[in-house]
């Protein structure tokens, strides 16, 4: 994939400062047709583009004033204002950054020979409610505290989920619990029920804790089969003070030059597996992976990216988000490999990762990609 010009970097890293904590207005002025979504962010609408039969299609994400995402079950997700603009109004990169610049009152902004527009009015966000912003607070520490590490007897359940994904691991990492009774609430807020969950503990890039990825269990230890659009993994809802953006969950220290990352925890966990000598994080979704942030003195990262089926808008969400992630990354001086599953293992489903490898071929296929990547190979 060709790379943009340097200079592009810097002109889309100065809007998306600009923007941050702004987006909610700038959406809605620039594409009138979010506004169903940005009037209830994380909740459920149509979607913009496609319709649909019912209203549980596309949403903007929870801190969409601070990111602009959202996304749709059909045409794919959207991890920024710029990327969602793009879809919602069918333009092109260039004319995306002209608009937001524009808008923000940037001279000129993306493009010298654009007109300039007046800096757009103030945007009122409501102040965060400090009695909500506590209430989060408490829950996600009560959760957690409640919750089992991996070797204790009583999370068995965890332990036999993960060896029924094809995980053998000598250790657990300490940022994974077991919960055995947590309520799951649809987005509307109807209660299903109380379910064994495996939890994650994600952090902002700086380290601080951020929220809970959960991942609801059978009795069985599988993930729990739900009516669409409810999903067997969640991530609970955090104060408005903390951000997941550039954050992941850090299965395992990043120590030395060199860090693997993953979309999802069992993948990282495959990848821990069959590359144990190289630390791995997992980003919780290929939204997050985009913009996670490896740690001072981390070298080199390998992005052991999902090889996902076309979406309705012809994108692939896994290449995408690793694509995404490099160019990130390769301005600030770290150098990246990208490890694609080959097509000939994809699944039933469409889509293969490094766990459906694992599996498959045995922890000797993730060596092989790493040695096929230039690295030395222990």
């Amino acid at each position: 994939m060709k790379l943009m010009p340097q200079s592009l970097y810097g002109s889309v890293e100065a809007i998306r400062t600009h923007a941050a904590g702004r987006w909610e207005g700038l959406l809605a002025r620039l594409a009138p047709a979010l506004q169903p979504a940005l009037d209830r962010p994380g909740r459920h609408t149509y979607c913009p583009v496609h319709g649909g039969k019912h209203g549980d299609a596309f949403r903007v994400f929870r801190d969409v004033a601070q990111t602009g995402g959202g996304i749709c079950n059909t045409c794919g997700d959207f991890p920024d204002g710029l990327a969602l603009l793009q879809w919602v109004n069918g333009w092109d990169f260039r004319t995306t950054l002209r608009e937001v610049a524009l808008e923000l009152g940037m001279p000129g902004g993306a493009d010298a020979r654009a007109p300039i527009r007046p800096a757009l009015r103030p945007i009122s966000t409501p102040a965060p409610d400090p009695v909500e912003h506590e209430r989060r607070r408490q829950r996600l520490q009560q959760t957690w505290d409640s919750a089992l590490p991996l070797t204790e007897r009583d999370a068995a359940l965890a332990r036999q989920y993960l060896a029924n994904r094809g995980l053998k691991l000598p250790v657990y990492p300490t940022v994974l619990r077991f919960h055995l009774r947590l309520p799951y609430y649809t987005a509307e807020r109807q209660r299903l029920g109380e379910f064994p969950a495996l939890l994650a503990l994600m952090v902002a890039a700086d380290g601080q804790p951020v929220t809970l990825h959960r991942t609801y269990l059978t009795p069985a230890g599988n993930k729990i089969e739900l009516p669409a659009p409810n999903k067997a993994k969640k991530v609970m809802a955090y104060p408005a003070d903390r951000t997941l953006s550039g954050g992941a969950i850090r299965l395992f220290p990043a120590q030395g030059p060199l860090l693997s990352v993953a979309e999802g925890i069992e993948t990282a966990l495959a990848v821990q597996q069959g590359v144990p000598w190289i630390p791995v994080w997992a980003a919780g979704s290929a939204t997050l992976l985009r913009h996670l942030q490896p740690p001072a003195g981390v070298q080199g990262v390998l992005i052991w990216a999902d090889r996902d089926p076309p979406a309705a808008n012809g994108k692939q969400a896994g290449q995408e988000a690793a694509d995404e992630l490099r160019r990130y990354l390769l301005p600030k001086g770290i150098r990246v490999f990208i490890l694609t599953p080959p097509a000939s293992r994809v699944t039933r489903s469409g889509k293969v990762d490094w766990l459906d490898v694992l599996n498959h071929a045995g922890a000797v296929a993730l060596r092989s990609a790493v040695q096929a990547s230039g690295l030395a190979v222990p």
